[in-house]
């Protein structure tokens, strides 16, 4: 029997094509049986020779077929990287008939395998052949990503970019597991720098297929926390003070807009602004804002957040 742990993540793979009863297409519809949304997996139009290529709208990803190489995850310029389970010894890739990416195994019971859904997503999936399969997935985001660990079991994935503002690129949810007579198999995360560890505590005393399904969001925000001295500062400017030499210097990104347009664009919401900051500074709290990774004057308004948060 065969089992199923899926990691969606945002990535998406698809190499040379399988035959009807090629391994690929087996491990590609035991995924199908055990996950949800297969009717959204996408294909590409031709077969790729390296890289396969996909467009998620405002998301691109790339998928070497070799193996070695971390799939690449775009979205303005900027990239994420993240490679295939390091517990896995897996072939190169191969295109299944529904549009699946499948890495063979190639010694340690387990395939690795990619989808990219219609809805922009991405699922990096892992299937597990027999109880002696590994029980841990080490996914790897590359250089500069810090993956943070949240209470509910969810992972975000961010990128510091210095003075106290960090970019949130992307969301894990929380994992889970069951087997094929829908019993539930314990599995979690556990992160470490870059690299994000699933585990599954499968074996003989569970039926196969074991399906493990966590989806990844993949959305670019930017969080800047005010220190408590930074807090008080600014709780005793004016509402115009606040946006101007509070805020609008401090979103990344936006450019530079003169202190009229920023003020224009934050109008309606100065007051609240400002109010957030003087009940931080009366709780001897902290203040968060989150933006959208690249903002417009038109929107930076409507998407911002802010809130007061611990120090």
């Amino acid at each position: 029997m065969r089992g199923v742990t899926a990691l969606a993540v945002a990535l998406t793979a698809t190499p040379v094509a399988a035959d009807d009863h090629d391994p690929a297409n087996d491990v590609a519809e035991t995924i199908a049986r055990a996950a949800p949304h297969a009717d959204r997996v996408m294909t590409t139009t031709a077969i790729p020779v390296t890289d396969a290529e996909y467009d998620l709208g405002d998301v691109e990803v790339s998928v070497p077929l070799d193996a070695d190489k971390p799939l690449l995850i775009e979205a303005g310029g900027t990239g994420t990287e993240i490679s295939l389970p390091a517990e896995l010894r897996v072939r190169d890739g191969v295109l299944a008939d529904d549009g699946t990416v499948v890495f063979e195994e190639a010694g340690d019971g387990a395939h690795a395998a990619v989808q990219a859904l219609d809805d922009g997503s991405v699922r990096l999936q892992t299937v597990l052949d027999s109880p002696d399969a590994p029980s841990t997935y080490t996914y790897d985001f590359g250089q500069g990503v810090e993956l943070v660990l949240l209470e509910n079991g969810s992972v975000e994935v961010t990128e510091p970019l210095g003075d106290g503002i960090v970019a949130v690129t992307g969301t894990i949810d929380a994992p889970w597991a069951i087997d094929a007579d829908g019993a539930s198999v314990p599995t979690s995360y556990t992160v470490d720098g870059s690299r994000l560890v699933q585990h599954v505590e499968h074996g003989p005393q569970h039926t196969y297929p074991i399906t493990a399904d966590p989806s990844y969001s993949y959305g670019w925000k930017v969080y800047t926390k005010y220190s408590r001295s930074e807090t008080r500062n600014i709780a005793g400017w004016t509402s115009y003070g606040t946006i101007v030499s509070g805020v609008c210097p401090f979103i990344p990104r936006f450019g530079q807009v003169t202190a009229a347009a920023c003020i224009a664009a934050f109008s309606a919401v100065a007051t609240s602004i400002d109010n957030t900051f003087n009940s931080a500074k009366s709780q001897g709290r902290c203040v968060e804002i989150s933006y959208p990774y690249y903002p417009t004057l038109v929107t930076i308004a409507a998407q911002a957040r802010w809130k007061v948060v611990s120090c």
